[in-house]
């Protein structure tokens, strides 16, 4: 069940420690095949860590506004807005999909892998066909976060 207390530090922690390492593996996703030195290591987590914390910390809301409280025992995961937020996340999986094959050649799995990682870190830019796709990739997450709101 989901109450309405404040979350523990232990919790803060770990949507922390969550954010940074989610950053870390999507910067290095982007630099496959290239020598990262520390420095540069850090930078790019840093550069990918506003937009890592905001998909998590978006997924987290979402996901706390949609799962019933503990005194209405008849909702479930099959409630309304549950299905709304889970619609919305297949939606974006599959506008993620349609934008990696519009960019370039893609195998269905290959562009399948990739939406998933799309849905908290943004397109790997080692791809030589996926190095301009940040802004459209940008424009479809607010385009959700908009709808998920609007929805809930």
């Amino acid at each position: 069940f989901v109450t309405r207390q404040p979350p523990s530090w232990i919790f803060l922690c770990s949507i922390l420690g969550n954010c940074l390492v989610t950053s870390k593996a999507a910067h290095q996703l982007g630099a496959v095949g290239d020598k990262v030195k520390f420095g540069q290591l850090v930078v790019g987590v840093l550069n990918q860590f506003p937009d890592v914390a905001f998909r998590i910390l978006f997924l987290a809301t979402t996901a706390f506004l949609v799962f019933p409280l503990e005194n209405n025992s008849t909702s479930d995961l099959t409630s309304t807005q549950c299905c709304i937020a889970l619609a919305f996340i297949a939606w974006e999986l599959i506008a993620n999909i349609c934008l990696l094959r519009m960019k370039g050649p893609m195998s269905l799995p290959a562009s399948g892998m990739l939406s998933c990682v799309m849905l908290v870190g943004y397109p790997p830019e080692c791809l030589e066909t996926l190095r301009g796709v940040r802004l459209l990739h940008r424009l479809v997450r607010v385009a959700t976060a908009t709808a998920v709101g609007a929805a809930i």
